[in-house]
């Protein structure tokens, strides 16, 4: 990660046959030196040729960088002498850090929303989870932050730090008791949501899942659909939902009606492992 903390702006070079091209150049090669992620694919298997097998080893390399919004980057000179010409831009961090800090300062006030609630309801345990969301958004912005003014990163990251322990505490207190119909996929579907932080055998919410499958064929394909309900009861009021998320997934199968089904259910057990309770609900 490269630092620009030592002045009110700073110069980045693109290349491009206009204008346009070359800011879009330079746009990238500044996310780049801010943050940049080199992911590394390897891979090797054996090939017979002949009476010998080889050994073939391959690897394959990216840059990543963040989506980076950058902000006021002003042409200073351009050389055309040679292709592409190579323009020459000034960034003013200024309004950069403005614009930053204010859009961090937004989303701490919004998470502290949900933070402050008592989570005594299902409305309340939302809205700590926008809290997260909210959180999370920060992370690139204060990355950006720390490349272009390391005393205002360092303010407001221990802010940050501070809400996501607020947040893992009042998670911590979170309980949720899972029960399933009859069907063998709820009980599946039970065993996945259970195996979380905030499953408890007496919790403060009930969730009940309910499946049920269905079978066809079209053409010389069988197919099948799975359903899935998952129902939200306040457990003081037992007789009330208070939430409900509907799920259905079809797959089909040249070999029977069974492996339609299999391949159905593994996409919503993959969906459901996938995301928090929360955002499965919401």
């Amino acid at each position: 990660m490269s630092t620009y903390a030592q002045s009110e702006s700073f110069l980045v070079s693109g290349y491009g046959d206009s204008e346009k091209t070359a800011r879009v150049d330079a746009k990238q090669q500044l996310a780049l030196q801010i943050f940049s992620r080199v992911k590394v694919n390897e891979s090797s298997h054996l090939k017979k040729e002949g009476n010998n097998v080889v050994s073939l080893y391959e690897q394959q390399s990216t840059i990543e960088s963040l989506p980076i919004e950058i902000q006021s980057l002003n042409v200073k000179t351009t050389d055309c002498s040679q292709t592409p010409c190579r323009y020459e831009f000034t960034v003013d961090k200024t309004p950069w850090i403005k614009k930053l800090i204010l859009e961090i300062q937004n989303s701490h006030s919004h998470s502290l929303v949900g933070i402050e609630r008592d989570s005594q309801n299902w409305s309340d345990l939302k809205l700590l989870f926008e809290s997260k969301k909210w959180l999370e958004k920060n992370e690139e912005k204060l990355m950006v932050l720390s490349a272009l003014d390391a005393s205002e990163f360092n303010h407001y990251a221990t802010i940050q730090m501070n809400l996501e322990q607020q947040l893992a505490n009042k998670e911590a207190q979170i309980a949720i008791t899972f029960r399933s119909g009859v069907d063998p996929f709820s009980s599946k579907v039970k065993g996945v949501l259970s195996n979380t932080a905030i499953a408890s055998s007496n919790g403060d919410f009930n969730i009940y899942i309910k499946g049920d499958s269905r079978y066809g064929q079209k053409g010389n394909e069988f197919v099948a659909k799975q359903n899935i309900s998952l129902k939200v009861f306040d457990a003081f009021n037992p007789g009330v939902v208070i939430s409900q998320k509907d799920f259905s997934q079809v797959a089909t199968s040249k070999e029977s009606s069974a492996q339609a089904l299999e391949r159905a259910q593994n996409i919503i057990l993959k969906t459901l492992s996938q995301e928090s309770i929360f955002t499965l609900l919401n």
